[in-house]
């Protein structure tokens, strides 16, 4: 059997690539997708934080689009977020991480307001539909999609 994660990604097995055989559990910052099993092993190792990636969302929001094209315009939103990243990545008279902790504070984090209120404004009339799963998706998720925001070491 394989020590990969995927495509079977228990959470036994997410630990076991964790942890160290001389040094123990990784410590730091899981940037992943929002599958459970993530979550559980982080619950039982308590020792790094997750960060869940926007790519995710951004897929259920499309595979939504051609039953609900108003999820394009969330789809919008996140092109944004990942525009703000490239224009840091392009600044040459700053570290990374300071033109991430710049380009973040003024134009990221407006998006995520815009992007929380579309979900707060869109849950209700998709009960059900491609459209919510996608929403609750994000929702769930929402304080690990942020994180990003916050430290210029993680990424988008």
């Amino acid at each position: 059997m394989s020590d990969k994660i995927g495509p079977r990604k228990e959470h036994e097995r997410v630990m076991k690539r964790l942890t160290h055989p001389k040094y123990g559990y990784y410590s730091g910052v899981l940037m992943c997708d929002g599958a459970a099993n993530f979550t559980k092993a982080q619950q039982e190792m308590d020792s790094f934080v997750i960060a869940n990636d926007w790519a995710h969302v951004r897929r259920k929001l499309v595979e939504a689009a051609p039953d609900f094209p108003v999820a394009t315009e969330m789809v919008d939103y996140i092109g944004e977020l990942f525009d703000v990243e490239r224009k840091a990545k392009e600044q040459k008279d700053a570290s990374l991480q300071d033109a991430r902790n710049e380009f973040r504070s003024k134009e990221s984090l407006p998006i995520l307001e815009k992007i929380r209120k579309w979900m707060q404004d869109n849950t209700d009339g998709w009960k059900g539909s491609t459209l919510n799963r996608a929403i609750k998706y994000t929702d769930k998720r929402w304080e690990k999609l942020t994180y990003f925001a916050n430290n210029p070491d993680v990424a988008l």
